[in-house]
């Protein structure tokens, strides 16, 4: 079990692990900056390893465990996850299952029980599918595909084989539904993997099958989800388009990435660790080694590159190495973590964190640059804002945390940002006027968050103060006008987080529309729509503290639920059941809080009172379409008297700012305003939470976590 103790300089073994990563990487003459972050040990030796944030999974010879690096505990672990006569080769793991290969196939655990509900192997078990596929013509040139994969007889056009023959890895895609499977002549694609398991189909239906016989060095097909490269021995996957990769080999590697570009990072075979080597996965800004051997103990090493070291042209295309470790090794806190059985060691190394500040400071280590992510806005969209085409993730800004120039101002590290449909609207060309300025090609996006200031040269902010405003989808960004933020005293001791939607503009943006424009009456009817969202179920709970009756939508029936969990008189699923038969049923409506507009907005006038009112806060209908609706019931406007009310948060906020920030706290304290998020960390994150928003998939008010503090 992993025992957690203050952190202590590290000790004879840990010195010698260092000096001997640095030795190898000198003798190959790399180059980039690395920081050590961490060691984890286990009371069993680390023979394979996976992290996928925020969770490290790793094994030894009978157990898994899963240890949350947030929380800094052992979370679960998976007893006899091999057994006595397999050999750990590789783990993986997704949301719901881990993975466990051994050398002649796979493991799949639940994460919920720790029970095996899945095994593929050679050996002749219940579980295994015997099959065989078409074996490629000698003529043939490139891959192969053959799918599906169906039980044939032996002839002499077919060869049989067992699943996993030669069974190298196997690696989950980043939607956690499918597996690719690494063997010696062939990679292996088992779709939505989960229905072998329910028993509602048969490996042999679910799997396609790429033979590896013709791939040559550094080509890369396409397989389905999966892209594929093969160098040298070692293979790249990059599932659904996630950053993970898994190279089980012996030789060399390559990066796809364009912000990490390593062109053999270290010849294996030269550098000591020979077929003691387990496994290697790369992201885009990290590499993560896992060995066994007798020249150092143990465990997992990570590398982060802390620049771009990719060769500059006209450089020599391989620079000598620019290393950086802490300069007395005695001075650098490596042991945050420690077991006095430590048999297996895990070792991290990581380029420096501001989260680790406070702990390497006293041991007067100094912190070297680093990366700081960035949501960058790359081109206007067509329709829906898709990520990696409208927004990439970029690491290629450098910061230095203590000797950033402040210039009288103030750094701020970023703790949570506000994903909202508006957004969609500054994505356009920037000739076209609105009321928010448009995006900036090629410059980061930029919208409500809270921070926190790391440095001030200002008398008006210090320190640890937090601070909601308009930030950049960056991790870092110094600023030099405090008047831009306000500063969060928090006293509720709320998330972060619910300062961006029920305490931010989404629930000041409900406050201020309410008290302005509905006039509203006891024992009137509201209908609210997107009312699952931060706005939206803001209004609903407004509506019930007033006496009205409250008519929602949403758009699936979790999202009904919620909303009729705070509150609403009657909720439907607008996909599922008609708009009109609702309102024709409730008898009409005297207020309409209107948050999509199309056609549910042509309805709302169809079915409004005399002198009803109608607060225009979104028209997320129309926010990606190239088109407009018609309106067929316009004339209602004035036929009924009718009152529209559009409105923009900027216009309201100074009058209502100061009476919203006593009541709404209160609310929400005491309970009587209740709010959903729909949370996502790591600011990578942020490109596909846009596309939810506007496709609606968001299950409550969507935040980026983009740090912890």
């Amino acid at each position: 079990m992993l025992t957690a103790t203050a952190a202590a300089p590290p000790d004879d073994w840990q010195k010698r692990i260092f000096a001997y990563s640095k030795i190898q990487h000198q003798q190959y003459h790399r180059r980039g900056h690395f920081r050590p972050w961490g060691l984890i040990t286990y009371h069993e030796p680390t023979l394979a390893y996976r992290f996928v944030y925020p969770i490290l999974l790793s094994a030894g010879r009978l157990h898994a465990y899963l240890y949350d690096v947030r929380s800094e505990e052992l979370v679960q672990t998976i007893d006899e996850a091999i057994t006595t006569d397999m050999q750990i080769e590789y783990v993986d793991l997704s949301e719901p299952h881990v993975f466990v290969c051994h050398q002649k196939g796979v493991r799949v655990f639940s994460r919920e029980d720790g029970m095996l509900v899945m095994e593929l192997s050679e050996n002749d078990r219940d579980q295994c599918v015997h099959m065989t596929i078409e074996d490629p013509p000698p003529s043939a040139r490139g891959p192969v595909f053959m799918s599906p994969v169906v039980p044939r007889e032996n002839s002499a056009s077919t060869f049989s084989i067992e699943p996993f023959e030669g069974f190298v890895a196997v690696h989950v895609s980043a939607d956690g539904r499918d597996l690719a499977v690494l063997c010696r002549t062939y990679v292996m694609l088992i779709k939505d993997y989960e229905r072998i398991i329910r028993g509602v189909a048969s490996l042999a239906d679910a799997v396609s099958v790429k033979a590896l016989a013709r791939i040559t060095r550094s080509s890369m097909e396409e397989l389905t989800a999966i892209n594929f490269m093969q160098t040298e021995g070692f293979y790249v996957f990059i599932p659904g388009g996630s950053y993970c990769g898994l190279c089980p080999a012996r030789t060399s590697t390559i990066s796809p990435f364009p912000d990490l570009y390593i062109f053999s990072i270290l010849p294996l075979e030269q550098g000591g660790f020979d077929d003691d080597f387990s496994c290697l996965q790369m992201t885009d800004r990290r590499i993560f080694c896992t060995w066994n051997t007798s020249l150092v103990p143990p465990g997992l090493t990570l590398y982060e590159g802390s620049e771009d070291i990719r060769p500059k042209r006209g450089e020599d295309a391989e620079p000598p190495l620019e290393m950086e470790v802490p300069g007395d090794y005695a001075s650098c806190p490596g042991v945050p973590y420690r077991c006095s059985q430590g048999i297996g060691q895990l070792r991290v190394f990581q380029q420096a964190l501001s989260a680790m500040l406070s702990i390497l400071r006293p041991f007067g280590a100094r912190m070297a640059p680093i990366t700081v992510g960035r949501t960058i806005y790359k081109e206007i969209p067509l329709g829906y804002p898709e990520p990696g085409k409208t927004t990439v993730h970029d690491v290629s800004k450098m910061i230095d945390l203590e000797n950033e120039p402040l210039n009288g101002g103030f750094l701020v590290k970023t703790l949570v940002l506000s994903i909202d449909p508006y957004l969609r609207g500054g994505m356009r060309d920037p000739k076209i006027p609105s009321y928010s300025p448009a995006f900036i090609t090629g410059e980061s996006l930029y919208n409500f968050g809270v921070g926190v200031i790391l440095r001030s040269e200002h008398a008006g902010l210090k320190k640890g103060d937090h601070v909601y405003g308009v930030l950049p989808f960056e991790e870092y960004f110094v600023r030099d006008d405090p008047s831009q933020f306000q500063v969060i005293a928090n006293e509720e001791g709320l998330p972060w987080s619910v300062y961006v939607g029920t305490l931010g503009m989404p629930g000041e943006t409900a406050y201020m529309g309410w008290n302005e424009f509905a006039k509203a009456k006891k024992g009137e009817t509201v209908f609210v729509t997107a009312a699952a969202g931060p706005v939206g179920s803001f209004v609903v709970q407004i509506a019930k503290l007033g006496g009205l009756k409250v008519i929602a939508s949403a758009g699936s029936d979790e999202k009904v639920a919620f909303v009729r969990s705070i509150g609403a008189d009657v909720v439907f699923n607008y996909k599922t059941e008609s708009t009109e038969n609702v309102l024709r049923r409730e008898g009409g409506i005297d207020i309409y809080w209107d948050n999509v507009g199309g056609e549910t907005l042509d309805l709302a006038l169809a079915y409004a009172h005399t002198h009803a009112r109608f607060i225009e806060c979104g028209m997320i209908s129309d926010y990606n379409s190239e088109g407009y609706t018609t309106f067929k019931n316009i004339l209602q406007i004035f036929a009924k008297e009718l009152s529209l009310n559009g409105f923009l948060w900027s216009t309201y906020i100074a009058k209502y700012k100061t009476q919203f920030s006593v009541e709404a706290p209160r609310w929400v304290r005491e309970g009587k305003v209740k709010f959903r998020e729909d949370v996502v960390r790591g600011l990578e994150q942020a490109g596909q939470a846009l596309l939810d928003v506007q496709k609606g998939r968001n299950k409550g008010k969507k935040v980026v976590l983009v740090a912890e503090e």
